[in-house]
């Protein structure tokens, strides 16, 4: 076994795969004036549409007289988060604590983890194979494009000397890929492009309302819960914001971007595994 062995391989495993949520919520802010404004305008007012209804059924009737104020506190909450995790605070991943902060988000506001995403589509196999092409399509443009466009502009390649304990260890392999699918996939799509999008947008457009808004504080955070440099940072940062794409494209359902990064982190553990990912 390598040395490090699957240990430190889990400590570290999910730094390549996590997609900085703060990096998303910037994403989320150009959306929201478009497609995902129009979106969360008709899921609040509980539009006529039967699944858009289904997802907004109140039953807090003091945080439906004061949306604005429920997605800022959910938005000072994640903020709060991440700031503890740039400090060193947050043991292992933040996206568990996400995870809770969703988890009471929604129940506080009555709603569902349908309300975010979490739930089938209509043609499930289908939005399995738009996730698992899409992953397929970012990790290959990834690797052969991205990153060695970042790499010659940047002068530096990722910081990948974490992922070498994987380089020739299938045991370490199919523990960062059960890392990777719970944490990552799963588990960070769930928080951040659910969760986090939702609540970053429904806060975007209640402040733009009176002026006042979140926007600015978010380049100022992001950019620091990753360990693979410059180059990865950037990269990451494209990534995420291409799964933000696929989650507004599959109308807030998180089925797709589920499969595409767990789909994209796979490849990229493969190409890990067997030397050939740029950095290593």
């Amino acid at each position: 076994m390598p040395a490090g062995g699957p240990v430190r391989q889990t400590k570290h495993c999910t730094a390549c795969c996590r997609r900085n949520w703060l990096d998303d919520t910037l994403v989320n802010v150009i959306f929201e004036v478009g497609r995902a404004d129009a979106t969360l305008a008709s899921l609040e007012s509980g539009g006529a549409n039967s699944e858009a209804t289904a997802m907004t059924e109140w039953s807090n009737p003091v945080v439906a007289d004061n949306p604005r104020w429920a997605a800022l506190v959910d938005v000072g909450a994640l903020l709060a988060l991440g700031a503890a995790d740039i400090y060193g605070l947050v043991p292992f991943s933040r996206t568990p604590f996400v995870i809770i902060l969703a988890w009471l988000s929604l129940r506080r506001r009555g709603v569902s983890w349908a309300s975010i995403g979490f739930r089938l589509p209509e043609r499930p196999w289908r939005a399995i194979a738009i996730g698992a092409v899409a992953g397929l399509a970012i990790e290959t443009f990834s690797d052969l494009v991205t990153v060695p466009a970042i790499a010659r502009i940047t002068g530096v390649l990722p910081d990948m000397a974490d992922m070498r304990s994987v380089v020739g260890s299938v045991p370490n392999l199919l523990i960062a890929l059960t890392i990777s699918w719970l944490l990552a996939a799963f588990g960070e799509e769930v928080a951040f492009r659910g969760h986090a999008f939702t609540r970053f947008a429904a806060a975007r457009r209640h402040a733009t309302r009176h002026g006042t808004g979140p926007g600015p504080v978010e380049p100022v955070l992001r950019d620091r819960a990753h360990t693979q440099g410059v180059t990865g940072i950037i990269q990451e940062s494209f990534a995420g914001f291409l799964l933000a794409l696929l989650y507004v494209q599959q109308r807030r359902n998180l089925v797709a971007p589920i499969v595409a990064h767990g789909m994209s982190n796979t490849v990229a553990f493969i190409a890990i595994v067997f030397g050939h990912y740029p950095g290593l």
